[in-house]
């Protein structure tokens, strides 16, 4: 609890916040290890043929609107097949919940309305809309992210960034205790919160 990096006093096993390594203190550092992200690793590529549904590599549910599709070996929200949200989760089981989610923005339009799109995290096998949201955020001209929390439906913003989304972003939700943040091409633009 009281540990310093002088060596002075002990340190509990944890990751340093500057170094991004395990360190051992026992009146001086005896040992340093780099960080090693555990449990398991997910994926998907998107490799498959074309069809009305999400799920390739991993089973996909699509637990709001069903207007999500394979093309082209991408993940899209199907233009003119209904309008209002869609939400969709990998049906994985984490050892933790403490990880991340990543995705690409390929191609991110603004148009007539609103599109908003990004990953989702912590959310549960119900259909209940409560998760953790960072979002891609295109209305006409006005383009930007922002950091939502679903609670049974009910949407809080956590933060926002005026930065403009562009395609070939890589879009990472970090979600570590209580700790969330939005991370665009490795790079913190929202949080943490």
């Amino acid at each position: 609890t009281h540990g310093r990096e002088d060596g002075t006093r002990g340190r509990r096993l944890r990751p340093s916040r500057v170094r991004q390594r395990y360190e051992i203190w026992l009146g001086g550092r005896l040992w340093q290890q780099s960080v090693i992200a555990g449990g398991s690793v997910s994926s998907e590529n998107w490799n498959c043929a074309n069809s009305a549904s999400l799920t390739c590599q991993l089973t996909w549910t699509e637990f709001v609107g069903d207007n999500w599709e394979l093309f082209s070996n991408q993940a899209r929200y199907a233009p003119g097949t209904g309008s209002g949200p869609g939400y969709a989760r990998a049906d994985v089981d984490r050892e933790t919940d403490d990880f991340y989610v990543e995705v690409t923005l390929v191609t991110h339009t603004t148009g007539s309305g609103v599109n908003i799109i990004g990953p989702i995290g912590r959310k549960d096998s119900t259909a209940t809309q409560t998760f953790y949201a960072f979002r891609a955020v295109g209305n006409f001209a006005d383009r930007s992210f922002d950091l939502v929390r679903f609670n049974a439906g009910v949407d809080t913003t956590l933060g926002a960034s005026t930065q403009d989304p562009v395609n070939g972003d890589v879009l990472r939700l970090p979600m570590d205790g209580s700790v969330i943040e939005g991370r665009v091409n490795g790079t913190a633009v929202i949080g943490p919160v």
